[in-house]
């Protein structure tokens, strides 16, 4: 442990160890060109669940990629195609936020894969248990941007991520696992960080 962190209480130390981790994975989002945020709002009297969202989220993942770039978009550089990092937050209500990342500059080809993604989402059918008939569409869950400024959307994205949401990977995920060249960069940069914050966070608890 750092020398300067005996001069703070255990649960200051805890504190500055989340600010840190925050901090660290803010840092490394910033170095993608995140073009689009999005959020699922909140929908109380029927939420969306985890799994659901991921769900979605691959199939429009795969179906906007395709489109763009054919059939062989697997085989591309996750630089060169589409893909979408996902938060859920949960505060009063649980919502999604997402950063999308996208090859293109274009105005109007980020203005079209907007529209695209709306669309995409509404033609995936939801159905609601409780009754028994698919989810309403009329009022669309779902507020999309262009970015304008990827370090400030990567912060207000991830405004409510703590310690704990970055170490549960139930609680972030990518659009599309297969990307696995993003996930080995992020343990490679911040594996030995929160494996030894976790361990210094545990010896704080009481």
């Amino acid at each position: 442990m750092d020398f300067n962190m005996y001069v703070f209480s255990k649960k200051q130390q805890k504190m500055i160890l989340v600010s840190k981790t925050k901090i660290q994975l803010q840092n490394w989002l910033k170095k993608f060109s995140f073009s689009h945020t999005i959020t699922i709002e909140p929908t109380p009297s029927f939420p969306f669940k985890i799994e659901e969202v991921q769900q979605r989220l691959r199939q429009i993942d795969f179906n906007l990629n395709r489109y763009y770039f054919g059939n062989n978009f697997q085989k591309l550089d996750s630089s060169k195609r589409i893909w979408m990092i996902c938060f859920n937050e949960i505060q009063f209500n649980s919502h999604y936020n997402i950063l999308l990342h996208s090859p293109f500059t274009e105005p109007t080809i980020n203005q079209e894969i907007k529209d695209r993604f709306i669309k995409e989402w509404l033609d995936i059918p939801s159905f609601n248990p409780f009754t028994q008939s698919n989810r309403d569409t009329s009022v669309v869950p779902i507020d999309i941007n262009i970015t304008r400024n990827v370090g400030e959307s990567v912060i207000y994205q991830t405004k409510k991520f703590d310690f704990d949401n970055v170490v549960d990977s139930d609680n972030w995920f990518f659009s599309n696992p297969k990307i696995k060249v993003l996930e080995e960069k992020y343990k490679e940069a911040q594996y030995d960080f929160i494996m030894n914050a976790i361990e210094k966070i545990n010896t704080c608890r009481t």
